[in-house]
């Protein structure tokens, strides 16, 4: 009871001090550690807009990388790793050729990215772990047909309701 009061205060401390200091706080330098893969999918788009509002952005990524690659809005400094492009290369080819089928039956937890407000509802098994996220990613705007499409429902809907 003790430690959850003191772990209060001193997040209470850190918010004030936030508070107090913010308006004469000023960022400008970024250092990103993204993980290879969707993350850094995700983290590259929120990487543009730090730039596009003044920060400096330096990732810090391995040699050897699938998807982080340089780009003009932020530095990039690699590190080592033990192995070498070919054989991440031949890793990677070899995983893409197992089948799906034997991928899920050899799962023994399951990690389900999505809403739960969003998406309908389904079971979920003990093996089952929610994993949020954000996607930062732009989207598409709708084209005028899916429009259309989404008007034409909602009109059918009214005139279903007012039919009782």
């Amino acid at each position: 009871m003790a430690l959850g009061l003191q772990l209060r205060w001193q997040v209470l401390a850190g918010l004030l001090l936030c508070v107090c200091v913010g308006r004469w706080a000023e960022a400008g330098k970024v250092l990103v550690v993204p993980t290879e893969g969707s993350h850094w999918l995700s983290m590259r788009e929120a990487v543009r807009e730090l730039h596009t509002r003044g920060h400096q952005a330096v990732v810090v990524a391995p040699e050897v990388k699938l998807h982080i690659k340089e780009e003009d809005f932020f530095t990039t400094k690699t590190y080592a790793v033990p192995y070498t492009q070919d054989e991440f290369d031949s890793f990677v080819k070899t995983y893409r050729e197992v089948s799906l089928g034997e991928i899920l039956a050899s799962g023994s937890v399951w990690l389900f990215r999505g809403d739960f407000v969003m998406d309908y509802p389904r079971p979920i098994m003990p093996n089952m772990v929610f994993i949020g996220g954000i996607n930062c990613a732009n989207r598409k705007p709708l084209s005028q047909i899916s429009g259309v499409v989404a008007g034409n429902l909602n009109t059918e809907r009214k005139q279903k309701f007012q039919r009782g």
